[in-house]
């Protein structure tokens, strides 16, 4: 939801941009973080990257993907390991969409997508 982004934003665009790469450059590689985290038995370091995911999702008003990344931090809170593929899943589905939107606003003049 960009106008809300940009209201969380002080209503300045410069400042979204900035916050917008900078999300990029943290989780772009957070799929792959996830899984290697959670095949080394890590749970508590996963916990804590779906916790932070939430909440810069939610700071940049992207609601589903920061929902996708709340259920996730409540799954390893409460050690629901059979729910782990599809919560996975579902913040991938959330993800992967969000890094595009991102890469594509990193190469172009944009200050903030349409």
């Amino acid at each position: 939801d960009i106008p809300e982004a940009l209201a969380r934003a002080n209503g300045k665009p410069k400042l979204l941009r900035k916050m917008f790469l900078s999300f990029h450059e943290t989780y772009a590689g957070a799929m792959p973080k996830l899984l290697k985290l959670i095949n080394e038995g890590s749970y508590p370091e996963a916990e804590r990257l779906a916790h932070s995911l939430k909440g810069d999702a939610g700071t940049l008003a992207a609601k589903e993907l920061s929902e996708a990344a709340s259920k996730l931090e409540y799954a390893f809170r409460v050690d629901q390991k059979e729910e782990m593929d599809f919560l996975l899943d579902a913040l991938e589905k959330a993800l992967a969409p969000a890094i595009a939107a991102i890469f594509t606003l990193s190469r172009s003049k944009e200050v903030v997508p349409p």
